[in-house]
């Protein structure tokens, strides 16, 4: 019985308090015809912008500062930094060109910067520190990615004379850490088009910067905190693999700057699982079962300890006994380890929408949310073949999308990173519904063919096609236990089913027309369904019997879910209003108007304080489900006539959608 192993991989520890922001300046064009038009630095931009906005990576309060005079860099670049506290990281990105003086002083060029009037025109590195120096945050990052931005460390006093700029930016025995793209007098170079195309890549250092941050890649000691030490070794590696002549720089001052945490790892911490106490190895190798059993339990106990090298040790080990023990002592392994929660996933989520500053100063994130706004550019996945999304889905982990397109195809996203796991092909219309399983091991899919499919999500192979439906099938859910599924369909039919025997065991009737919706309570007791007459049917699901139904609605009812705690049930109509309803005595709650017609889509948050709807009046709103009150409206979505296509994310600080009948993107 092994008592160790190699290190595994846990989620990563939250990033030291405090509060963290960044200003991301990049310069594309410029008047001057002797500055030659950049084509990385808004790219740039957006890409460091969004892995330093993700709260799983960066954490950051993001401002983008994209193609302005140099009177309003120099504005921001103050407003940015006063008012800052010692418990405070900041961060400011610059990309543009760098202009070197007479005297081989740093300036960097702004969108109306004359080469032939650098000091009145362009802005000034000397004003950038002194400004810094004026900041009381205590942990401070500076990241130049310009041509000549290694001259921020030459010295003044002639061409190549003396600047002690270590000096200057010790100021206050706070940390400060700056990474520059080159050294002075070399240039920093632009990725080239990929397949000689003319899509925009980004700059080599910057490239590296990001992709070691978003893939977790910079941790290089695996404590799930990338430093900025260690993501400046990975751009410097990336930058020497690329073969480009350049050498990126960095400098410490301040003797804080080596404990800057510049990120959370994507890929998590390694954790080396615990020793299993030498008795307990010994009891669970008796050969009595009755003793194994008893060592079982006490190893069961580390399931719920604070240290997770204990709690992975105890779950290898239940494992192992679940796996290769005799049928009573392995089921008593696995009766415990199906107590186990699973862990947040080691992955990146999606890029949250960061703000992007034309023409106003940068100010702190405001304490008021807006109640309207326009679509913001969070991640996106696109189909690309000009069908359209129908449905969607997340697992519960928060690693998977599942989309229903009118392709006939379902498909399975990897969130981290962004791209197709999986196609599911198998229907022959339009997949109407998609539905993780709770462990997210299986994806059910219900089509206009009128099957209903269960996938494996983690290889995309098929495992059962249950047939039964006589009409299109538009939804599908599963139980909380994993084993039960439900479907509802056009035929006016509610059907359960053994999701892992792949056979039927109720086939509920009551409805007069299609059945829109169906959902499991969060106990798995009740089971809801809704049709296009206005019916809301609460099911005995372990029973097969109707308990009771909602009624009230003054249109068809589109789409139903129980908020987290099974207290409400949320009710979209076909008119505009969502109503929030108690199960338990059918009454009306509250009413939620402001949808101006068909409301096809609707999630609650994790904690059930929120409800996303959406539907054919091209909006997203978000009520606060205690009061009623819209928190935010989305507007300018295309319009969605059909489909379930919203849901929050596990963690509750994501909302996916589908702005674009092609697309489902996220943002916070």
């Amino acid at each position: 019985m092994p008592s160790s192993g190699e290190p595994v991989l846990v989620p990563a520890p939250s990033l030291p308090p405090g509060p963290r922001s960044a200003l991301v300046i990049a310069t594309n064009t410029y008047a001057d015809s002797r500055l030659r038009q950049l084509r990385s630095p808004v790219k740039d931009a957006e890409d460091l912008a969004a892995v330093l906005a993700d709260p799983a990576i960066g954490g950051f309060t993001v401002t983008q500062l994209v193609d302005q005079l140099e009177s309003r860099i120099r504005r921001a670049i103050a407003a940015f930094l006063k008012g800052r506290q010692p418990e405070e990281t900041v961060l400011i990105y610059l990309s543009c060109h760098g202009i070197q003086d007479p005297r081989g002083r740093l300036l960097f060029a702004a969108t109306d910067t004359e080469t032939e009037y650098p000091h009145a025109s362009a802005v000034r590195a000397t004003e950038l520190l002194d400004e810094l120096d004026e900041c009381a945050a205590s942990r401070q990052i500076l990241i130049l990615d310009c041509c000549f931005s290694g001259s921020f460390s030459e010295t003044k006093g002639g061409a190549k004379g003396e600047l002690d700029l270590a000096r200057q930016l010790r100021g206050h025995s706070r940390g400060r850490e700056v990474l520059t793209a080159s050294r002075g007098f070399e240039y920093s170079y632009e990725g080239e088009p990929l397949d000689g195309g003319d899509e925009i890549t980004g700059s080599v250092f910057t490239t590296g910067l990001v992709e070691g941050l978003r893939t977790g890649h910079a941790d290089t000691d695996k404590n799930g905190h990338i430093t900025v030490e260690e993501a400046y070794e990975y751009a410097f590696s990336y930058v020497q693999r690329d073969d480009t002549p350049q050498t990126p720089q960095r400098w410490l001052f301040g003797g804080e700057g080596s404990k800057i945490v510049l990120a959370r790892s994507a890929g998590g911490r390694a954790v080396a699982p615990a020793k299993i106490p030498g008795h307990l190895v010994s009891a669970l190798e008796s050969s009595s079962p009755f003793v194994r059993i008893g060592a079982v339990n006490g190893v069961a106990v580390w399931l719920t300890d604070q240290d997770p090298a204990r709690r992975v040790a105890a779950i290898r080990a239940l494992e192992e006994v679940a796996e290769n023990d005799i049928r009573k002592v392995a089921e008593v392994a696995s009766s415990h380890l199906e107590q186990v929660e699973p862990p947040a996933p080691a992955v990146t989520p999606p890029s949250p929408a960061v703000s992007v500053s034309p023409s106003s100063p940068p100010a702190k994130a405001a304490a008021i949310v807006p109640v309207a706004s326009s679509v913001p550019k969070g991640a996106a996945f696109s189909l690309d073949n000009g069908r359209r999304v129908t449905s969607i889905a997340l697992s519960a982990s928060g690693a998977l999308l599942a989309t229903g397109a009118s392709d006939a195809i379902a498909r399975v996203w990897d969130v981290g990173n962004r791209h197709v796991a999986h196609v599911l092909r198998g229907h022959t219309d339009w997949v109407r519904g998609v539905a993780f399983s709770p462990d997210g091991r299986l994806l059910a899919t219900g089509s206009d063919d009128c099957d209903v499919r269960i996938w494996d999500s983690r290889t995309g192979a098929p495992v059962h096609v249950l047939h039964g439906h006589t009409e299109w099938v538009w939804a599908v859910a599963f139980h909380p236990d994993g084993v039960l599924l439900a479907s509802g369909s056009q035929d006016a039919d509610v059907r359960v089913w053994d999701a892992k025997a792949g056979k039927p065991v109720h086939t509920l009737q009551g409805h007069d027309d299609f059945v829109r919706a169906v959902a499991f309570s969060p106990d798995g007791r009740l089971l809801a369904s809704c049709d296009d007459a206005g019916e809301v049917r609460l099911w005995d699901a372990a029973a097969a019997r109707e308990v009771r139904a909602l009624d009230g609605f003054e249109s068809g009812v589109l789409d139903i879910a129980f908020s987290p705690d099974g207290d409400l049930v949320a009710s979209a109509t076909a008119t505009g209003p969502v109503y929030l309803s108690d199960p338990a005595t059918g009454a009306q709650v509250r009413e939620l108007r402001g949808h101006t017609g068909e409301v096809t889509g609707l999630s609650f948050s994790s904690d059930g304080t929120l409800l996303a709807t959406q539907g054919v009046d091209g909006t997203l709103r978000v009520w606060r489900t205690a009061t009623g009150e819209p928190l935010r409206v989305f507007d300018g979505l295309e319009s969605i006539d059909e489909g379930r296509c919203v849901a929050f994310s596990p963690a509750g600080n994501l909302l996916a959608a589908v702005p674009e009948l092609k697309t489902v993107r996220f943002w916070r």
